[in-house]
């Protein structure tokens, strides 16, 4: 009963401590000695003593380098402990010692971690290291309010401090590495737009490679569109329509009238062609063919002067063309 209750205090005392490193990173030169300090927010603790101190380098696995309790120093590295801190100590630093350093604070049977400070020892940045400031869209291939952007940092030879800058507030981000296939490192961190703290603002994303203070930026601006920018938009749309709309009228105009002249011009050619045909028939009718007996001509034109015109007619009736 009695160790019951020492457990549900110790987890207790758990939700009450608290971690943390001050550096989130710090640059040194090659064979410098690096420093990187543990703080403790808790009370009726042991003290310092008890912190322990991890590492991950770019291998992304985590490595235990030592117990303050035991401070054993093997002549590369070496705990100074506190009653609310610890500070890790690395002789004659190397290149291929940057990464991140964890201490941790073990509660029962489980460890609490603090969010670590990145070693950076040299200088990462080579020939062909180049940064850029990525837009990474959800939606088509457009800026907007739900999308994300990208800082990506190519070939650099170790760790890098990344960082951005949102509107004049700093702010950090989880940053993945992928080791490329000449030996160099590519870093990359995602940070959403969001129109809350970005709209009007500036964007920047700073990468430092070594200890000295030069810093690259890249810089990107996402600008909400105000009233007047809608109202400037809107004018030399609306115009763009109506031209559109008045063009589109003067073709359908031109291919009516066009369409008009051919039709009356079809029923004229139509109407005189009718009218010439009417009157060869008459003329043809009109006609009167004498035949090769004179006398039976005179003869029969003197019974019947109509006959004769019938007779005429019909007969004519037979050679209309």
């Amino acid at each position: 009963m009695f160790i019951r209750y020492v457990v549900l205090f110790c987890k207790v005392l758990g939700v009450h401590l608290y971690l943390y490193q001050r550096e989130p990173y710090l640059f040194v030169t090659v064979n410098d000695t690096a420093e990187i300090s543990c703080f403790l927010t808790a009370n009726n603790l042991d003290g310092g003593h008890k912190v322990l101190w991890f590492w991950r380098g770019t291998e992304e696995t985590v490595t235990f380098i030592m117990n303050c309790h035991d401070n054993k120093s093997d002549g590369k590295y070496h705990c100074r402990s506190e009653p609310r801190s610890a500070t890790l100590e690395i002789y004659s630093a190397q290149r291929n010692e940057s990464g991140v350093y964890y201490c941790a604070y073990p509660i029962v049977t489980k460890l609490k971690f603090a969010e670590g400070s990145a070693l950076i020892v040299g200088d990462s940045y080579t020939a062909k290291t180049s940064v850029e400031l990525v837009n990474v869209p959800l939606k088509q291939n457009v800026l907007t309010s739900s999308d994300s952007l990208a800082c990506v940092v190519r070939a650099v030879s170790g760790p890098v401090w990344l960082s951005w800058n949102i509107s004049g507030r700093p702010s950090q981000r989880k940053t993945s590495l992928t080791r490329d296939v000449n030996g160099t490192f590519t870093f990359i961190s995602h940070i959403p737009i969001s129109s809350d703290n970005w709209t009007r603002g500036e964007v920047s994303c700073n990468v430092q490679f070594n200890s000295s203070q030069n810093v690259v930026t890249r810089t990107a601006t996402y600008r909400a569109l105000s009233d007047a920018d809608v109202r400037r938009c809107t004018a030399p749309l609306v115009s763009g329509i109506l031209l559109l709309l008045l063009t589109l009228s003067v073709t359908l105009y031109r291919l009516y009238q066009t369409s008009d002249k051919g039709m009356h011009h079809s029923q004229s050619v139509a109407t005189g062609a009718q009218k010439e045909s009417t009157q060869g028939d008459i003329l043809y009718a009109d006609l009167d063919f004498e035949t090769k007996n004179p006398k039976k001509n005179r003869h029969q034109g003197r019974l019947n002067g109509k006959k004769k015109y019938s007779r005429s007619v019909k007969r004519n009736q037979t050679y209309v063309l």
